[in-house]
């Protein structure tokens, strides 16, 4: 049996069901339309992925206590430890949970020398097996400020897809509709791809 994907028009076989709502953001099959698998599985990777992972959607998520198949909702952004200018991420956590991680804990200036940038779990461990390593060797180490971070503040610039959000909530009110009003929707000769 072949019938019409609403997205695309076209006649197809293999139909599949669409969460109008993504599952990601709380949707469910309660609200859903028969669609081409083959286009579903691209709209999702591109568009729903997108918008899933978007920072308005995280934080709103994260604000709301939404899960998804992948677990407990939380909020990622990049940013930049300053005033060193190191690429780090911070993750907030359902529960007030904060999470800070240094994306590249190790430069190398040249082949003299460079910094070793450690993350705030890491630090004593690191001082444990450098001092261990020193003593062994006869040295005497005295170490100053064991908070390599102090002074230290983050810098978040955080932007928005306008362009996807628009496409993103074109598809949710097109699959609204349809859902809807069914096939007299598509005969207005409309179709959204």
């Amino acid at each position: 049996m072949t019938d019409i994907c609403p997205y695309t028009g076209l006649p197809d076989t293999i139909f599949t069901d669409e969460h109008i709502f993504p599952h990601a953001l709380g949707g469910g099959l309660a609200y859903s339309i028969r669609v081409s698998k083959k286009v579903n599985n691209e709209l999702g990777s591109s568009l729903d992925a997108a918008l899933a992972n978007s920072s308005t959607i995280q934080m709103l998520r994260l604000q709301h206590g939404i899960r998804s198949r992948s677990g407990e909702p939380e909020w990622g952004m990049r940013a930049t430890l300053m005033p060193r200018n190191v690429e780090a991420e911070i993750v907030f956590r359902s529960g007030g949970y904060l999470e800070q991680r240094i994306l590249k804990p190790v430069e190398s200036y040249d082949e003299k020398g460079g910094a070793l940038i450690l993350g705030p779990d890491q630090v004593d461990q690191f001082l444990e097996k450098f001092i261990d390593g020193q003593q062994k060797k006869g040295r005497e180490i005295i170490i100053g400020d064991r908070n390599p971070e102090s002074g230290s503040y983050y810098r978040i610039d955080i932007t928005i897809d306008t362009q996807m959000l628009k496409r993103a909530m074109s598809k949710i009110a097109f699959g609204a509709l349809y859902e809807y009003l069914g096939d007299k929707f598509l005969n207005t000769g409309s179709v959204w791809m």
